[in-house]
């Protein structure tokens, strides 16, 4: 299973962190794992581009800029969707 885990505090993202693998399908055949993943590095690299987060290991710290406010939100929500779509893959934590 991918576990999404976002920690907030005061209506803002403070970090989150992705583990674990869909195991929906085969690997290289896995349709979550796919879905996931370039949600996840597509919007992270955006982040680290515009300076939006700090990575240590696989926690990524995040700003308090709204640009990379409205970006995790955006992550948030897209994974919150496919773990609606496939609740035994995925589930989305917030601390």
């Amino acid at each position: 299973m991918i576990k999404a885990k976002f920690k907030a505090e005061k209506e803002q993202f403070i970090s989150y962190q992705l583990t674990g693998h869909a195991n929906h399908s085969e690997h290289g055949t896995d349709i979550v794992c796919s879905a996931v993943s370039a949600l996840f590095v597509t919007i992270s690299n955006m982040l680290m581009l515009r300076n939006g987060v700090n990575q240590i290991d696989n926690l990524f710290i995040v700003s308090e800029n709204e640009d990379a406010q409205l970006l995790t939100e955006t992550l948030y929500q897209g994974l919150q969707q496919i773990a609606e779509q496939y609740p035994d893959n995925v589930k989305v934590i917030t601390e």
